[in-house]
């Protein structure tokens, strides 16, 4: 009996270990994220080559729900699918969607893909 009782408490123990590391994608996603690496059509380009200037491709994504984006000076909500963020326009209803992977954010639109790391 007090066999079962210690599996089951290092069971407990290591299943609460594993749910802690793991976290939430909406907690893992909130704060600024920069710009790191550009690609269009596998062909590697500078923030600036794109019109983003010094910011780097900014976003600001807040605990509230709501972001911030020094790329097209937007402002709007933000949303949780899975391990897709999906940034909501507000005013215009357009939305952008990042792939989180490997700590990272990753923008995919029409052969470009811009790859931003949290600050």
């Amino acid at each position: 009996m007090k066999r079962i009782i210690v599996y089951m408490m290092v069971a407990a123990l290591l299943l609460s270990v594993i749910l802690v590391g793991c976290g939430s994608v909406e907690k893992k996603v909130t704060g600024k994220w920069s710009a790191v690496s550009i690609t269009l059509d596998g062909y590697p380009l500078s923030p600036s080559d794109i019109g983003m200037g010094s910011s780097g491709g900014d976003y600001i994504i807040n605990a509230d729900g709501t972001y911030e984006s020094a790329i097209s000076w937007e402002e709007g909500t933000w949303s949780v699918d899975g391990e897709t963020v999906i940034l909501k326009m507000a005013g215009s209803g357009k939305s952008t969607r990042l792939t989180y992977k490997d700590e990272q954010l990753i923008l995919n639109n029409d052969g470009m893909t811009i790859i931003f790391e949290k600050k």
